[in-house]
């Protein structure tokens, strides 16, 4: 799709602080929360797809990035 790209970057810009926060608050580790937003935006991104069209983007983002987070939490208590 046409302007997806910059479209997307611009949602990266508005929800990126807010996503490394809430990334932050679960795992409790800033270079974590760093990568789990970056994952969670990069699987997002690859899924807009199967994004309601006129839903609210941050918490279907959320989702995804307490999904990467809790994910990561169970493989760091697992080693």
């Amino acid at each position: 799709m046409e302007g997806e790209p910059d479209a997307f970057r611009h949602l990266v810009a508005c929800y990126q602080a807010e996503a490394i926060g809430h990334a932050r608050a679960i795992l409790a580790d800033g270079e974590e929360a760093r990568d789990a937003a970056q994952d969670a935006f990069r699987a997002a991104y690859r899924s807009l797809d199967r994004f309601k069209q006129g839903s609210h983007f941050y918490p279907w983002l959320y989702t995804i990035l307490r999904n990467r987070c809790l994910n990561r939490s169970a493989s760091t208590t697992s080693r």
